[in-house]
């Protein structure tokens, strides 16, 4: 689940919940991941912290674009990973609806 605003500009700040799963078989336990964004809207800087099932510990440091991610994570006892995907989010919402046009009172 991602929330994201995207300013007039194209610059996206918001949050990301995520759960992920080993498709590979190198026995890593699934996990959730709880990560901010920050960034532009065809490429954000995400980083937060992550919780294995195995309960271990693990910070997070990357990148979401549009239909995909990638990054590291850094376990508390010292482990190191890397990730690459593909998500169903879509793409950052960038051209924020124009106001409505004001008309006159009736007459």
């Amino acid at each position: 689940m991602v929330h994201s605003s995207v300013d007039r500009d194209g610059d996206v700040e918001g949050g990301r919940l995520s759960v992920h799963f080993d498709l590979l078989g190198r026995d890593v336990a699934p996990n959730v991941r709880l990560t901010g964004i920050l960034g532009d809207d065809d490429i954000a800087a995400e980083a937060g912290l992550g919780l294995g099932f195995d309960g271990t510990p693990f910070g997070i440091l990357g990148g979401i674009g549009n239909y995909y991610n990638f990054g590291g994570t850094l376990g508390f006892d010292g482990t190191v990973g890397g990730y690459i995907g593909t998500h169903s989010y879509g793409e950052f919402y960038d051209k924020p609806d124009a106001p409505a046009p004001l008309l006159p009172p009736p007459t």
